[in-house]
Order: C-alpha cells, then sequence, then structure tokens
C-alpha cells in the first residue's frame, strides 16, 4: 500500500513509477539526515539501518558536489601517481612477491 502511493506521487510529479518504491523513504530519509548535519550513528539508529550500509544509498547534495569534476580535472594525481605510490608501498613491505610481512607466505599462495 505503501509502494502504491509513492508510485502515484511519483507519476504525479511526472517520474517514472517503477523507480519508486517504500525503499526510497528510508534512501531519502538518510541522505535528508546526511545534509542537514546528523551524525552517522543517529543516522543509522533513526533509520533502523544494523550497519553503515546507508552510506551506500545516501546521495549527497548538489551543493556539497559542486565544484567536484573541476577539482579533479585540476588534480595532479593520476593512475600513474597512484601506481607509483603502490609501487613504494609494496617495496616498503617487502613485496613484489606472494609474501606478506616478514617474507613470510600467504595462506594458499606458493612463494
Amino acid at each position: 500500500m505503501v509502494t502504491d502511493v509513492i508510485r502515484w506521487a511519483a507519476t504525479e510529479l511526472g517520474q517514472e513509477e517503477a523507480l519508486y518504491a517504500h525503499p526510497s523513504l528510508r534512501i531519502g530519509g538518510a541522505s535528508t539526515m546526511l545534509a542537514c548535519g546528523f551524525s552517522e550513528e543517529d543516522i543509522r539508529r533513526l533509520g533502523r539501518w544494523q550497519s553503515f550500509c546507508w552510506r551506500r544509498y545516501a546521495h549527497n547534495t548538489r551543493e556539497k558536489m559542486k565544484g567536484v569534476s573541476s577539482a579533479m580535472a585540476r588534480s595532479t594525481y593520476t593512475v600513474m601517481t597512484a601506481g607509483q605510490g603502490f609501487s613504494a608501498r609494496r617495496r616498503e613491505c617487502g613485496g613484489g612477491t606472494a609474501s606478506g610481512p616478514g617474507g613470510k607466505a600467504r595462506a594458499g599462495v606458493a612463494k
């Protein structure tokens, strides 16, 4: 019944009704609480989420996302620099092989 009302409202607003159902209320609630500055614990508890998985569904506001693409375009961080950092960390940890810290072989991985 709740889903029927939500889908009716979506149709009235010119939206595709198949995209809306009662879970939309929980997602919208989490998104609104995030935008209003509620703590992550409050969002989890008040939305009756058993974990912090609500983070996957909550949407950022347009104001918060404003300028993200421009900042990314100006960034000097690239896949190449990410790879260089990964290689350096791997060398520091004795990497280059299938071994873990201290050169010990990980379970199930031949050295």
